[in-house]
Parts: C-alpha cells; structure tokens; sequence
C-alpha cells in the first residue's frame, strides 16, 4: 500500500534539522523522526540542512535521501554558516504550514515533536518553544548554575525562554517579511509577537551521546555580542546592559584596589561601545537573512 504521505503535493509539516558533524547519530534521528510523525495524520517533509562539518554527514544524508525519497530533503551549503544561519537555508526551502526545527545530536527526543505541533495548533499560538526541564541536570554546574544562567540571560533579554526546539506557523517567518531582515529568530518574534502567542510545552532533555558541543564558552560570548543587540530597539541599552554585566564580573575578578573606580568605568564602557559599532557594521555588511548563506545544492 502507497503511504499517502508521501504523494500528497501539499506539505502540512516540515521538520528543519541542520547538520554539522553527526553522521553517527543522523540515521538513528531519521528513524525515529519518521516513526513519529508517521502517526499523525499530516504530510510531512524531512528537510536537513548540510553545514559543512568535518566528517561524512554529506554522504550519510545521501543515503537518507535515496531511502525515503518523497520525505527527505536534503540542502546543501557553500560554507560552513552555523546552526542558526543553517537552520534559516532550510526554513527558505520549507513548504509546511507549521515549521519545526529540531538539533541534530538527539538530546531532544523527537517524541515531542507532535507535542509541539498539537500544542501550536490547539492553543492558537504563533510559536512554540520546547522547554527541556531535566536541562540543568546535564552539563558543567548542575541545576544551580544553569537557573544562573537563565536567570541572567532574562535580566539582559526580558523575560523570554527560547529554545533551538520550536514549532511555529510559515507565516511568522516566510510571509512576514523577516527573510528581508537581519534579526535573529528569537529577536523577530519578541518584536512581532505579543505573549499570549508564545507557548512553551515541558520536553525531555537527553545526554549526548556523540560528539561534543559545537559552542564553547568563547563562541556563546561571541554569538551574544552578535545578536544582543536586536532585541533592543536602541542599542544604548545593550550597551548599557553590557556595561552593568562586564562591571558586575570584574568587580567580583579584580581587587578594587587595583584601579581607581572612575577609570574602570571609563575603559569599560569604552570598550563596550567599540565592540557595539564593530557588531553593528558587522550586522549591517552580512546583509539580510537570504544573503547569510549560499545554497550550493538542495535535492
């Protein structure tokens, strides 16, 4: 018997996973992806983004490809671009009317998936963040210092948990102008959306089982110095934020007698404004979201 969902011409759900340095979990993630949204009763695509890793993801995706042909997809890129501009190249090429884009390394369970979807379709909302709460159980800290974390993240952002993890209608990214804009996903949606159009559903959150994380602490500091500023509508008050954090965790690192206070104030915030105009060129030359990436090849 012809699996109706992969004839049908219209897409209701596509599923957008970059892909950098997983070859060895990738067919475990394909597997169970399928296995799950094979019980819902919408058409579905596969969409996997090919970021230029190290190792012979490219060539495992191929074989994704050759195996379930009318599901998977598989694009492509020129140069390696990072998960969020890899995850916008799939997103241009997505046809559903709901949007999912989910991490490649299987720490989240793709079981949720239709947590997602079920919650974005009954609840109304615009977005849904999967909300990982065994997450700071895992990794260097424990739940104390991931609650820091977080924390710390909400007094510099607002109050907003985001997630790689979500499920958001086409309209929110593909008709709404943003592929014309240089925001980051999280920043267009805190602009565009108001709370009661953000859901979040509690997901299970799992230890990675290959490879290692692909942001360290050095690429964090450089990914929030690169998109802090677009969640505020006047980057004044990125910096001015910047400045509170930078002189909160110098006082604590440096003796006090070290330098004289106003001094401190002073090439502090000096610094902060350098690096606020070096991003701010940066953010205007890489141009809008279409012009991060070059699509080399999608199939």
């Amino acid at each position: 018997m012809v699996n109706r969902k992969q004839t049908d011409a219209e897409v209701e759900i596509s599923v957008v996973i970059p892909v950098f340095g997983s070859e060895e979990v990738l067919p475990k993630l394909d597997k169970q992806l399928h296995r799950v949204l094979n019980v819902h009763p919408a058409s579905y695509e596969l969409i996997y983004v090919d970021d230029c890793g190290p190792d012979r993801s490219m060539d495992v995706l191929e074989g994704l490809r050759r195996a379930s042909p009318m599901t998977v997809r598989v694009v492509s890129l020129k140069n390696n671009v990072g998960q969020w501009v890899a995850s916008l190249a799939g997103i241009s090429k997505a046809r559903g009317r709901i949007i999912v884009t989910i991490d490649d390394d299987l720490q989240y369970d793709p079981e949720d998936v239709l947590s997602l979807i079920n919650t974005l379709d009954e609840g109304g909302y615009q977005v849904v963040y999967g909300i990982p709460k065994a997450k700071g159980t895992i990794g260097r800290g424990g739940p104390k210092m991931y609650a820091a974390r977080v924390g710390l993240v909400d007094r510099i952002f607002g109050k907003s948990r985001t997630e790689s993890f979500k499920a958001f209608r086409r309209e929110l990214m593909l008709e709404s102008g943003f592929l014309k804009t240089t925001f980051h996903f999280e920043a267009h949606a805190k602009r565009a959306l108001e709370d009661s159009q953000v859901g979040y559903v509690d997901v299970k959150y799992r230890p990675r089982t290959s490879g290692k994380s692909g942001y360290p602490f050095v690429k964090k500091i450089a990914l929030l110095l690169r998109f802090g500023p677009e969640y505020y509508r006047s980057s004044s008050w990125f910096v001015a934020s910047m400045l509170f954090l930078l002189v909160a965790v110098l006082a604590v690192v440096l003796p006090v007698h070290l330098v004289s206070f106003r001094v401190f104030m002073a090439l502090t915030f000096v610094i902060l404004s350098v690096l606020t105009l070096i991003i701010s060129y940066r953010n205007w030359k890489r141009g809008n979201a279409m012009e991060q990436f070059i699509i080399k090849e999608y199939r």
